[in-house]
């Protein structure tokens, strides 16, 4: 689905992700991966295969889309280095991409000295990238932080629920957008999910239905 922001053209991708055209820059919040392995680890058994998903979703986006930026809005590892990080590193320098920006998050513990390993470029609390600025977790009352732009965060993992009959319901990943700011949904599919709600009259709710994206 194409939508204007601050005059910007975005396409927001049912994959969970949002594509800039004019910068050639996907952009990728809450890819968690490393948590697959992490809950093995502690005895709770989980599908080996889900990174191997993840990446090949991301991996169709590079293919379809022109990137020449790939930037990370934080927990972009769920925790402590394990062996997934070098699966998802050597995926990466496969990849024909001239950027890769993380955006730390609170998840993203890892050394430097790793990320320095695969070319990615750290930062530390924010990514200014006219007219917007990246973080991972938008704060109320940010604005005044990083006045005339839109930021763009995850963290939240935002999912909106629809009732249905039978006291049956929904609850489906979402893109929001306000005037001020936006939260992308989780790109890693081994995540919760948030529910979130109205409370202004600017916001603007996205749903990712399997393969659709449903404005609410």
């Amino acid at each position: 689905m194409n939508i204007t922001v601050h005059g910007e053209e975005l396409i927001l991708l049912p994959e969970r992700a949002v594509y800039w055209p004019k910068r050639k820059t996907l952009w990728i919040a809450d890819a968690h991966f490393g948590k697959a392995t992490h809950f093995n680890k502690t005895g709770i058994s989980v599908p080996g295969n889900m990174v191997d998903a993840d990446l090949f979703r991301m991996k169709s986006l590079l293919d379809t889309y022109e990137v020449d930026r790939l930037v990370f809005l934080g927990d972009l590892f769920h925790s402590k280095y394990n062996s997934e990080w070098e699966l998802f590193g050597e995926w990466l320098k496969l990849q024909d991409i001239k950027e890769v920006h993380l955006v730390m998050g609170n998840h993203d513990i890892l050394h430097n000295k790793y990320y320095a390993q695969y070319n990615l470029t750290v930062h530390d609390e924010f990514l200014a990238d006219a007219p917007f600025t990246y973080v991972h977790e938008y704060v109320e009352g940010m604005e005044a932080k990083y006045p005339d732009t839109i930021i763009i965060s995850g963290h939240v993992h935002p999912a909106v629920s629809i009732g249905g009959k039978a006291r049956q319901g929904l609850r489906l990943p979402c893109f929001y957008f306000n005037t001020t700011h936006a939260i992308l949904p989780a790109f890693g599919r081994f995540t919760g999910m948030f529910s979130i709600g109205k409370k202004h009259g600017s916001d603007n709710f996205y749903v990712i239905a399997d393969t659709e994206i449903i404005k609410l």
